[in-house]
C-alpha cells in the first residue's frame, strides 16, 4: 500500500472542493426551540429556527448560546486567501468535510472528519456520526448530564470535549488528550505544533465553548519542527456547522478554509465558566494528538 504523506509546501495550496454535504432539511431541527438567556425564550415555529450546535454543551445557564437556521446554501463572507511566501502544512483532502446532521451533533461530526483525515475511515455517513456521538457521550458528561441529570437523546444530546478527546483513541485514531491553555498566541503554537509532530488534525473548541472545529493544517514564518521561533499566521479548519447560518456568530465556514490568526481570534475565544469543568473557563481548549507520528496511509480512499 503506497503512503500519501501530508501536504508541505512553501505556497499555499487553493483549497480543495467539498465532495459531498449531506443534505439538511427542516425536518432534521426542532421548529420551536428555547434559547437560555437567563430565561427561556420561545421561537416562532415558522422560522424554523433551531439551537446552535451545541456539540459541547446544550446550553450555557445565564448566557446567550445561539440560534441557527439552515436555510440553503449561505455565501460566507469571503475570507483572504493564505499568505503565498510562508510555511503550509494541511492534512485535507477533498471529501474528508461531514457537516452534522443535526444541530447538536458538531462533536460527532469532527470526530468524523478526523477520522477520515487520518485514513481510518472514508465515511460521511448519519448512521456512523450519531455512533461517534455515543461513544463521546460513553466517555464524559455533557453540560446537560452534569445541569439536569438528564440522560442525553440520540437526536438533542451533546458531548464534551474530553470525551471527544478519549473517542478518537477508542476509534483507531491515537492518542488524544484535552488541553486547557492560558493564553490564545500559545494555544494556536501548541496546537500547530502537535499537528506537525503528530500528522493528525486538532480539534478546536470555539464559540467560548459552545462548538467545534477541526483544524486540518495551518501557515506560518517556518516550519514548527525547524525553527522554534515559528509564528502561526493562519489555520486551515473544517466546520461542521456549514452550510448553516448562526445569529451570533455568522455564516459557517467553508470546507477547508483558511482563517488569519487575527481574524480566528473571534470564534476561538476563552471558554466560558459554569459546572462542566470549572477549572478550564477561561482558558483555550484543544483536542491534541499526543502519540508519535501516524503514517497518511489513504491510498486506498480515493482518486
Amino acid at each position: 500500500m503506497n503512503v500519501i504523506e501530508p501536504r508541505i509546501t512553501n505556497i499555499a495550496t487553493p483549497a480543495p472542493a467539498r465532495r459531498h454535504t449531506p443534505h439538511i432539511t427542516g425536518g432534521d431541527y426542532p421548529s420551536i426551540m428555547s434559547l437560555r438567556l437567563g430565561a427561556a425564550r420561545l421561537l416562532s415555529p415558522g422560522l424554523k429556527v433551531s439551537t446552535i450546535a451545541l456539540g459541547l454543551a446544550l446550553a450555557f445557564p445565564g448566557h446567550a448560546v445561539a440560534a441557527a437556521a439552515p436555510v440553503g446554501v449561505p455565501s460566507p463572507e469571503a475570507r483572504p486567501a493564505a499568505p503565498s511566501n510562508e510555511y503550509s502544512f494541511t492534512l485535507y483532502r477533498e471529501g474528508d468535510f461531514v457537516s452534522q446532521y443535526t444541530a447538536y451533533w458538531c462533536i460527532g461530526a469532527s470526530m468524523q472528519m478526523m477520522l477520515n483525515i487520518v485514513g481510518v475511515t472514508d465515511d460521511e455517513s448519519r448512521a456512523s456520526q450519531e455512533s461517534y456521538m455515543r461513544v463521546a457521550r460513553s466517555k464524559g458528561p455533557s453540560l446537560r448530564q452534569i445541569d439536569h441529570g438528564q440522560s442525553e437523546g440520540s437526536e438533542t444530546g451533546g458531548a464534551g470535549s474530553s470525551g471527544w478527546a478519549a473517542g478518537l483513541g477508542a476509534l483507531g485514531a491515537g492518542r488524544y488528550d484535552e488541553r486547557a491553555l492560558d493564553g490564545y498566541d500559545g494555544a494556536v503554537r501548541a496546537a500547530a505544533r502537535a499537528l506537525r509532530t503528530t500528522n493528525r488534525p486538532v480539534g478546536l473548541i470555539v464559540w467560548r465553548g459552545a462548538h467545534a472545529w477541526v483544524m486540518s493544517g495551518f501557515t506560518t514564518t517556518a516550519d514548527p519542527l525547524v525553527d522554534s521561533e515559528y509564528r502561526v499566521t493562519g489555520v486551515y479548519v473544517q466546520d461542521p456547522w456549514y452550510p448553516r447560518v448562526s445569529s451570533i456568530w455568522g455564516a459557517g465556514q467553508k470546507p477547508n478554509s483558511w482563517i488569519s490568526i487575527d481574524a480566528l481570534k473571534s470564534d476561538f475565544l476563552p471558554r466560558r465558566g459554569g459546572r462542566w469543568h470549572p477549572e478550564m473557563a477561561g482558558k483555550f481548549v484543544l483536542v491534541v494528538p499526543v502519540d508519535p507520528p501516524m503514517p497518511m496511509a489513504r491510498a486506498w480512499r480515493r482518486v
